[in-house]
């Protein structure tokens, strides 16, 4: 730290260090800052409960004391363990950027900061500690999820990463430092450094401690703090232990015991368990084994040393009666004892019943100053208590009152001698509650600062950093001796209480205790059961049967009165009492016995206990609410005055529903506190929030002042009372199972615990009469044939086999029988239940029974008995019958009526008053309330209305309420309404038992009267429908509409349009709501015939073979599940049987278009085609119910594919008819008899029947039906993008066309019409169809207009003169030469000119936003424009041009880049006129180009070379191509453009010659008349151009050489009968000689004509000649010896000319492609052949070959700064005198690296050449034998070896040996390898020390002799070891 301190960046800055506990960290800062570097220090304790407040306020104060710091002191701020803390961002704040909130610090502050570690809890940890309860994984899993901890010792925060920077790892104090601080801190100890042996000895003894704690412990265990009490507790025994007045002991032993006294206190009473305890003294006991020789046994000494001392302390204080002094107790007193005079905190932890508390007690009530009765103690400050009492509850808040009551005690006036002592019970229980409120402790149980004592009790350890504050006392569980002498001294202290002498047999007491001590043993193996039992249950165990004993009577003996004791105090879920007694047994030698003794019953320990009152409280646990309801039931009866509590389920008393808030808490208490003062029984259930606030209560820690009992009660954690408790007042604690495994052991150890049986409360005859009456339910279950449906509690809604039993006793009170006569009024029992089982019936069973009661009259009696029952229960009656009675009993009502739903009654009546459960935040309110109606004299009837499935926790709690407040003057009275849901009764518990309430059914609260009961007979869906309440009836359509709606599922096929589906919907809700037909509403249309189709209608299929509805109503999964109410789920059937049949029309309705074109249909109303449409719709309509099969279906969800907006009804039957005609066309008809048959098909089948003739001749009516037609084309092709208006003014707007052409489209030509619609859908996607109006571009004129006409628009213009179409461009006049050709249509020919022209326009691309959509536009519209058939577009050309243009930019640029100079090349211009894909002149596209290039070259990063990029050169060419095609005669122009570019166009200029090619039919002409080429008209401007030629113009020749070549190759081909494109090599051999003799004589008359004239005939004959070699060469590759090959080889061998070389350098270029073989390799393939002129050509091979191969090898040779003084060594090499010179050479090699080096790769060139089988050289060898000492000094024995080996080709198999088999890369490697070494070798010449001469040779640049060794002295990265045996 000092180093830390010292360093600039520790005095300019920051440092955060780690540290572990208690390591000294905080007194070495002080010193470092106070002494060395004489600066202030300020020190912030951080604790979890400091906040951002208190840190500002504190560094505001440390500010201005900075500012008033000398300019030469700085100001040292420590913030001591910050992470411990959630303001750690505010402490990064001030560390890392030294501001507050943002304001600047001063200079002179520096900072501090310790932080503990993120540490993990290890096995043998605090965690696995076997000191008191191991708490249960929920509670610390809880609050594990609550504080984000997972298993640390330290709760600790992550640090910010900021903060790294500055932090130091200080870790844990080492051995020999922490034996340092040690020595420090004992030399400040009084007298212990006059003897320097026992002050070495003791240092040696507190550092083995500490050693031991961190090995055997935990790291953590231990600190610093832990020496300093050491110290702490030296220094007060020395001057306040107790004397010995048995004699006195020299000074020298005074301090040794006073020392180990210390050590003792300090760490083995902490140590928890037996082993560890002797392991810890067997330790220490060989450090005290040389100063204590006399000693036989050191360790029997110290504990005897301990217990003396104990002893002495206890003979000085007074005891409780009957208090043992066991271990236990004597090291609880004796510890805090010290450490509460020492205000060391203490925290005792132990499982409950290890005298804890009771020590507490204990010193505080002797411990009183002057008040004290014993003398010593008189000279010791008063010990004030000041208690408080933890719990999950706990806050920091209160925590914190806590220690400012303990300061108000010390600053009071004169009360010097006044210690305040804090005593925190159940401190464990605080740490684990969500508020975290031990977060404060930390600051506070400082050794330094602690002012007061501090006790803490707990049954856990905590967590390290609290526990490490203070001293850790654990409470061991007891031995088996200390069990027995504890027992025994209880069985004493009673005897004593006895007047007369009682004697006992005191083995049984001992047995016990070995029993229960075997017990635990046999628990914690079992460890669900571990706390069950406890010492208290012991105690009392002992207590109970002692007091039997003393009181024995003549009937009992001893072993009746142990297993009954067993059983009252070791019951529960674990049987623990038969474990006992087996136990017992054993150790008492009664083995016999065990079966023998029988433990009591239930029944007779709870009476036996509410009898006598003098034994433990209660605690009786259930398997559900209803066994408690039970027991309550049971000790209500026996036991008149009862008062029962149960914990409030209300949001407002929780805060935020964890836990109670403190004013609930406090009401509660205070109602305990009242009922405590009387003799009632309190009975409590789920009260877990204020246990722990009654705990010596439940204990029963009474003390008598004024013949009265007294009891101390946590009203909260810091304020306790002293109440009264009356002498007969006892306590039950009722507990379900499930919660008990959760309870808290310390709470649980308090009470006599028993499970409930319930068969023992209830008498047999209750059972075997609910028995019966179970089956009887059962019974009538069975007729259901769903299993799901309907369940029991559907047909009783408070079903529950123990509510049956609760009515059979509720019968036995009510009929007045007595239990044993059960028999004889079995039937009048039975009878009574049903009776009132009936009314808790719905109508769900006479529903069920009903479906069964055909031939069964105990059915039909069944239902008639419930419609008897239930007529008289209305809710109207039982009110109206109530309020005429005197007392209004408590009652239940259970309904299918809503929460939310009114209950029309009560406004009407002011008797009754209406409130909801949910209403109430707080019992405090519910109290209130329920108390002001049984005080009422205005109202009689309170009805509490509860969700029963949403608010199901209220009611136990609500319940106890109305009970507890309950007046018996008062004659009003309170019910509660339950509200179910029908569908959701399978998930209700039933479990809560309102014994003595009327329980009710009503299914509606708002229906005066039953279903008929003649309905509910009979099953018929039409009779049902027939009755008047169940008629189709307006509301009941609306709503079938609605429902209907709701299974339909509209689909589009445009997502587009899925927003329009609800719009739509509602249309038709309005429609059938509001809509009518010639004053008559469509919904009565509709609805009258949906009836005459119910009536038509085959209902036996149609309901799926279920003739009767009340099955439906049962069966059917969606009423089931859906309906919460039986009225609900009869409307539901109902809704369901029509929506079937709606449904099927619905389906029919839209297929028909019915609604559209009924809201088309009233939108004519006033138009004159109305009557017409009416008559067509109506005829639709029929025609519709008609088509609708009589066998309908159950559906389910229906999808119906949607088409919006048509004008008539049947639109898509009628476009499926249309499509039918188009298929069935004859394809090789005329065109015209064509539609004659279409129009004849169309009239003869249309949908509309007659009505076509009318549609077809009126032209609105028409007009509607083609929109139909062509809208439900669009909707079946996808199409978007494109309107039906657009496309209906695209296919009718020209006048010309007649109805028939205009049907055509569909009718003949409806696949030219799809490819047409997928033209305009793809343009339209981008240009949007807002911006285009057809009308226009088609403009009809007359005479007079024509000479003034002028298209001032960017597209073309069709005009129409008369019966002629023109067309006029873009910008300008109309001129009658421009008279328009056309296929088909002119206007949709001009409008398809007008879409690209359009697409290519500077505003369109403007808009663009996507440059791949617009480049996949252009794509797909050139490719479908060119696959229409009867369309012709004239401007294509232009928009290939703009696709070029896309692909080029997109190719060269990112997209978005792309698009930006896209849009900035089409909308600048050159040459003042904007780019749209043409150019005047041909020049013009060279300057597009250079501007093209430009922006792109802009737009790049890299370069881009325009000479070769590919993108813009097949641009260039395509422009050309185009270019070309609007200039067709100007191809010469072109081919000149493509020479003169000095960019290499040519590359792909094959588009240019293909339609030059097509232009002048070149290959035509070839084919036919290749000799008279010259003569050709049409060739001869062609000729003439390559006449001129230059040697621009080569490359054009080539390219037309090999076109012409492939195409006259192609020709053989077709000649030979082949497919034209196959490689010559499957042609047949025989063609070939044919083909080589047919055209001899030309083939020599032609090359002995060379040299060839110039022009066009040039490049044809060199193409043909090529045509000839190539055959000829496939010939010679089959070894042809023809007469025709003769004479070629002939010809060709004659002759040495330039030109036949140059022929026979591409045959052989030819046949090495067929054999895919080198020249050399061809060499080898015909050597031997008979062909002449080849094997002159090779004549020379072998002697080439030889002459290369000694040119192959190159030998690394020094180059660079090495070149001369190589060259100096290789001269001296030569001459062969000069051995003087050598010896220079290697006296320089030994200093010089170069030379060495050198030297060494001469011998590597000599020994290079052994490869070629050379001989040793001599002169080499020489050297190496006349100078081998020398060499040996210079280059190490290693490198004379290597020269040696060098100069003679090394071994034999050696890898390095030469020979001439190797090949040359074999050779390369060799002699890279050897490279290598010269480099190493001569590195030992070098001046300098380099890493290779480091590794290779030793200090004295020697070869080292071992390599091992010497690499170990030698650092090499990347290769160190820890491990030096490595």
């Amino acid at each position: 730290m000092k180093k830390c301190l010292c360093t600039p960046k520790a005095l300019f800055t920051r440092i955060v260090t780690f540290f572990s506990l208690g390591c000294g960290k905080t007194a070495l800062i002080q010193f470092l800052c106070e002494k060395i570097l004489n600066d202030e220090l300020a020190v912030i304790h951080v604790h979890a409960g400091i906040t951002d407040e208190n840190i500002v306020e504190q560094m505001i104060e440390f500010e201005k004391k900075a500012n008033k710091c000398s300019e030469s002191k700085r100001l040292w701020v420590f913030f001591d363990e910050f992470n411990t803390t959630p303001c750690i961002s505010l402490f990064k704040e001030i560390l890392c950027e030294r501001t507050l909130h943002g304001k600047q610090l001063p200079d002179n502050m520096r900072f501090l900061a310790a932080c503990n570690p993120q540490r993990w809890r290890t096995n043998n940890g605090t965690f696995q500690d076997d000191i008191g309860i191991k708490k249960e994984l929920y509670d610390f899993q809880r609050l594990k999820d609550h504080r984000d901890e997972s298993g640390l010792i330290y709760h600790v925060f992550p640090i910010p990463e900021a903060m790294l920077e500055y932090t130091w790892d200080y870790g844990f104090l080492d051995g020999e430092t922490e034996t340092t601080y040690i020595r420090a801190m004992l030399n400040k100890c009084d007298r212990l450094t006059s003897s320097p042996a026992l002050y070495e000895c003791t240092v040696k003894l507190v550092a083995e401690s500490q050693e031991f704690f961190r090995t055997e412990v935990d790291n953590s265990s231990v600190s610093l703090r832990d020496v300093t009490r050491f110290c702490q507790f030296y220094g007060w025994f020395s001057n306040n232990r107790i004397k010995n007045h048995a004699g006195r002991i020299s000074n020298y032993e005074e301090i040794q015991e006073t020392t180990l006294l210390a050590l003792l206190l300090t760490y083995y009473l902490r140590l928890s368990g037996s082993n560890l305890r002797t392991s810890y003294l067997n330790r220490i006991e060989k450090i005290l084994e040389g100063d204590m020789q006399n000693v036989i046994s050191i360790s029997k000494f110290l504990i005897d040393l301990l217990e003396t001392e104990q002893k002495k302390l206890i003979g000085n204080i007074e005891l409780p009666p009957g208090t043992a002094k066991n271990r236990a107790l004597l090291d609880n007193i004796y510890v805090l004892y010290a450490c509460i005079l020492n205000r060391i905190p203490v925290i005792m932890c132990g499982k409950p019943g290890t005298s804890k508390t009771l020590a507490a007690n204990i010193v505080l009530n002797n411990l009183k100053g002057k008040r004290s009765n014993e003398l010593f103690f008189q000279n010791l400050p008063e010990l004030i208590s000041v208690p408080y009492q933890g719990s999950k509850n706990c806050t920091s808040e209160s925590v914190l009152k806590l220690f400012e009551r303990a300061d108000r005690y010390l600053g009071a006036e004169g009360n010097t001698d006044i210690l305040p002592v804090i005593v925190f019970d159940e401190i464990g229980l605080a740490d684990l509650s969500p508020h975290n409120p031990l977060k404060v402790l930390h600051s506070k149980l400082e050794t330094d600062t602690c002012k007061y004592g501090f006790v803490g009790i707990s049954n856990w350890r905590l967590d390290a950093a609290k526990m490490n504050r203070t001293l850790y006392l654990s409470c061991p569980d007891p031995s088996i001796d200390e069990l027995k002498f504890t027992a025994g001294t209880i069985s004493s202290s009673l005897l004593k209480q006895r007047t007369e002498n009682t004697a006992i047999d005191k083995s049984v007491v001992r047995n016990l205790a070995a029993a229960y001590f075997d017990l635990q043993e046999h628990l914690k193996k079992h460890s669900e059961y571990k706390n069950h039992f406890g010492l208290r249950d012991f105690y009392s165990l002992i207590k109970g049967v002692v007091s039997d004993m003393i009181h024995l009577s003549n009937v009992q003996e001893p072993k009746n009165i142990v297993r009954q004791q067993l059983a009252i105090n070791f019951d529960g879920i674990f049987d623990g009492s038969q474990f006992l007694w087996e136990k017992f047994c054993h150790h008492a030698k009664y083995d016999e016995f065990v079966e023998v003794e029988n433990p009591p019953i239930f029944t007779e320990m709870i009476a036996q206990s509410l009898t006598s009152r003098k034994g433990r409280y209660l605690m009786l646990i259930g398997e559900n609410e209803i066994i408690l309801d039970y027991v309550e039931r049971y000790i209500g009866k026996n036991k008149r005055s009862t008062q029962k509590l149960i914990g409030s389920s209300l949001p407002g008393d929780s805060i935020a529903g964890t836990t109670y808030s403190e004013q609930y808490n406090r009401r509660v208490l205070m109602d305990i506190v009242l009922h405590a003062e009387t003799s009632i029984t309190l009975i409590m259930r789920r009260m877990d929030h204020i246990y722990a606030n009654l705990y010596d209560l439940f204990n029963q820690n009474f003390h008598t002042s004024g013949h009265k009992r007294q009891c101390r009660i946590a009203f909260d954690n810091l304020n306790y009372q002293q109440v009264p408790i009356h002498d007969d007042f006892f306590c039950i604690i009722l507990v379900e199972r499930k919660d008990f495994i959760e309870n808290d052991p310390p709470f649980l150890n308090r009470f006599e615990k028993h499970v409930v049986d319930a068969d023992s409360l209830i008498h047999h005859c209750y059972t075997e009469i609910a028995s019966n009456l179970l089956q009887w339910i059962e019974s009538l279950a069975t007729y259901s044939s769903n299993r799901n449906f309907p369940q029991l509690k559907n047909l009783f809604v408070d079903y529950n086999p123990d509510n049956i039993r609760l009515l059979v006793m509720d019968a036995f009170d009510s009929l007045d029988i007595p239990e044993d006569h059960s028999d004889d009024q079995r039937d009048a029992i039975i009878e009574y239940c049903k009776e009132k089982l009936l009314r808790t019936s719905s109508l769900d069973l006479p529903l069920l029974l009903s479906c069964h009661m055909k031939n069964n009259d105990g059915l039909k009696a069944l239902i008639d008995q419930y419609y008897y029952v239930h007529n008289q229960l209305s809710f109207l009656n039982i009110i109206d019958r109530a309020l005429k009675e005197t007392t209004i009993p408590n009652q239940v009502i259970y309904t299918y009526t809503q929460i939310y739903d009114k209950i029309e009654y009560l406004n009407h009546n002011s008797l009754v008053i209406e409130i909801k459960i949910a209403g109430f935040k707080s019992e405090f309110e519910l109290k209130i309330k329920i108390k002001e109606h049984y005080r009422s004299k205005n109202s009689r009837l309170l009805l509490i209305r509860v969700d029963y499935h949403h608010e199901y926790k209220h009611l136990l709690f609500l319940k106890h309420v109305i009970q507890n407040e309950s007046r018996e003057s008062s004659d009003n009275g309170v019910w509660l309404v339950f509200h179910l849901q029908r569908n959701l009764m399978n998930k209700i518990e039933n479990d809560v038992l309102f014994n003595g309430w009327s329980p009710v059914m009503i299914d509606n609260l708002n229906q005066k009267k039953l279903m008929e009961i003649n309905v509910l007979n009979n099953p018929s869906y039409r009779q049902l429908l027939d009755h008047a309440n169940f008629s189709l009836s307006h509301t009941i359509f609306n709503e079938l509409v609605t429902q209907s709606f709701v299974r339909v599922r509209y689909t589009v096929r445009c997502k587009g349009k899925e927003s329009l589906i609800n719009q739509r919907r509602d249309s038709i809700f309005d429609l059938l709501t509001l809509g009518s037909i010639d004053n008559e509403y469509l919904n009565e249309i509709i609805k009258t015939r949906l009836i005459e189709l119910i009536k038509a209608a085959d209902l036996d299929y149609a309901r799926l073979n279920s003739e009767d509805w009340r099955q439906d109503l049962l069966d059917n999964p969606t009423i089931v599940g859906s309906c919460r109410s039986i009225d609900s789920a009869l409307q539901m059937t109902l809704l369901l049987f029509y929506c079937n049949y709606f449904l099927a029309f619905l389906v029919e309705a839209e297929k028909y278009s019915l609604f559209d074109s009924c809201k088309f249909l009233i939108s004519k109303r006033n138009d004159g085609i109305y009557r017409s449409l009416t008559h067509i719709w109506f005829d639709c309509l029929r025609s519709l119910f008609q088509s609708i099969p009589r066998k309908i279906t159950v559906m389910g969800t229906v999808e119906i594919p949607l088409i919006f907006d048509l004008c008539l009804p049947c639109a898509q039957l009628e476009h499926q008819i249309i499509r039918q005609i188009y298929e069935n066309l004859d394809a090789n008809s005329p065109e015209d008899k064509l539609l004659d048959f279409a129009m004849e098909q169309l009239r003869d089948t249309s949908v509309y029947g007659k009505n076509i003739e009318n549609i077809l001749d009126d032209s609105n009516l028409f007009e509607h039906y083609f929109h139909d037609q062509l809208a439900v084309l669009l909707d079946e092709l996808g199409i978007n993008h494109l309107s039906v208006s657009f496309t209906q003014e695209l296919l009718t707007k020209n006048p010309s066309l007649t109805v028939e052409q205009k049907l055509e489209h569909l009718l003949i030509y409806q696949d030219e019409l799809i490819r047409l619609l997928n033209v305009f859908e793809i343009g339209l996607e981008i240009i949007g169809e807002d911006n285009w109006k057809l009308e226009n571009q088609f403009r009809i004129l007359n005479e007079t207009d024509i000479d003034t006409f002028h298209n001032s628009t960017n597209l073309y213009v069709l005009t129409q003169l008369g019966q002629q179409f023109y067309q006029v461009p873009p910008q300008q006049s109309f001129h009658h030469d421009r008279f328009y050709e056309y296929n088909r249509d002119p206007l949709i020919e001009t409008t398809l000119m007008n879409l690209i022209e359009l697409l290519v326009s500077s505003s369109v691309i403007d808009r663009a936003d996507n440059i791949v959509q617009v480049s996949t536009v252009f794509s797909l519209i050139e490719q479908t424009i060119l696959a229409l058939n009867y369309y012709e577009v004239h401007n294509l050309e232009k928009l290939r041009s703009f696709e070029s243009l896309v692909r080029c930019v997109m190719d060269l640029l990112p997209k978005h880049e792309a698009l930006l100079v896209f849009k900035n090349i089409c909308r600048n211009s050159h040459n003042n006129t904007n780019f749209n894909g043409s150019f005047p002149k041909c020049n013009d596209i060279s300057k597009f180009m250079r501007i093209l290039t430009k922006r792109i070259k802009s737009h790049r990063e890299d370069e881009i070379d325009s000479f070769t990029c590919r993108s813009l050169l097949k641009l260039e060419v395509e422009f050309l191509k185009n270019w070309l095609i609007e200039h067709d005669k100007e191809y010469c122009t072109v081919l000149d453009y493509i020479c003169a570019s000095d960019r290499n166009l040519w590359f792909y200029s094959a588009k240019v010659f293909k339609y030059i090619d097509q232009k002048l039919d070149l290959m035509s002409i070839i084919e036919i008349r290749i000799e008279e080429i010259s003569s050709i008209e049409e060739l001869k401007k062609l000729d003439e151009y390559f006449c001129q030629t230059n040697k621009q113009t080569e490359k054009i020749q080539r390219i037309m050489i090999n076109r012409i070549n492939t195409h006259i190759f192609n020709c053989i081909g077709k000649e030979t009968g082949t497919n034209s494109g196959k490689n010559i090599d499957d042609r047949n051999e025989r063609i070939s000689e044919t083909y080589l003799t047919e055209n001899y004589d030309c083939f020599e008359s032609n090359i002995q004509a060379y040299p060839f004239g110039r022009g066009f005939s040039m490049i044809a004959l060199i193409a043909w000649l090529k045509v000839y070699l190539q055959v000829y060469t496939f010939s010679l590759n089959r070894d042809n010896c023809s007469t025709v090959m003769s004479n070629i080889d002939k010809l060709l061998t004659n002759n040495e000319s330039a030109f036949y070389s140059t022929l026979k350098i591409f045959i052989m270029k030819s046949l090495c492609q067929i054999y895919c073989v080198d020249l050399e390799e061809l060499y080898d393939i015909f050597v031997y052949r008979t062909c002449t002129w080849i094997r002159t050509v090779f004549s020379h091979y072998k002697y080439q070959q030889q002459r290369k191969s000694s040119q192959n090898i190159i030998l690394p040779t020094p180059l660079f700064e090495g070149k001369e003084e190589y060259i100096n060594i290789l001269d001296a090499s030569e001459d062969d005198t000069a051995m003087g010179n050598w010896a220079g050479f290697i006296d320089k090699c030994s200093t010089n690296q170069q030379s060495s080096y050198c030297f060494i790769m001469l011998f590597v060139h000599q020994y290079a050449k052994f490869q070629k089988n050379a001989t040793p050289n001599n002169k080499f060898r020489n050297i190496i034998q006349n100078l081998s000492a020398k060499l040996s000094e210079c280059f190490e024995p290693i490198g004379y070896k290597l020269l040696s080996f060098l100069c003679n080709n090394f071994r034999e198999n050696c890898y390095f040996r030469l020979n001439e088999k190797m090949t040359q890369d074999q050779l390369r490697q060799r002699l890279l390898a050897l490279n290598i070494s010269a480099v190493l070798l001569s590195s030992k010449a070098s001046q300098n020390v380099t890493l290779f001469s480091s590794i290779l040779f030793d200090e004295r640049r020697k070869m080292p002799s071992n390599y091992e060794d010497h690499l170990k002295t030698v650092f090499l990265p990347g290769l160190i070891s820890n491990d030096q045996n490595t």
